[in-house]
């Protein structure tokens, strides 16, 4: 449809988050929050919810392994 509106001269709005650094330094529930506040749609908000949820990780040093941590914040590299 922005293409149509471009064709005809008329001005067209457009939002680029890069969410990869906003997930890297804030806990997901507080971009979220936000989010919602902001009147951005429910369905983009939930898909941004899913996306990196329910994330975990450990440390491996030689054979030995830690314990599985939820992460809170961060993004799946190469997303």
């Amino acid at each position: 449809m922005w293409h149509k509106a471009l064709d005809k001269r008329q001005s067209v709005t457009a939002v680029f988050v890069d969410y990869a650094k906003a997930f890297d330094h804030v806990d997901h529930s507080i971009i979220l929050q936000n989010l919602r506040h902001m009147g951005t749609p429910e369905f983009a908000t939930q898909l941004i919810h899913c996306f990196p949820r329910n994330r975990q990780q450990r440390v491996k040093i030689d054979n030995v392994y830690s314990d599985w941590l939820k992460l809170n914040g961060g993004m799946p590299q190469r997303s």
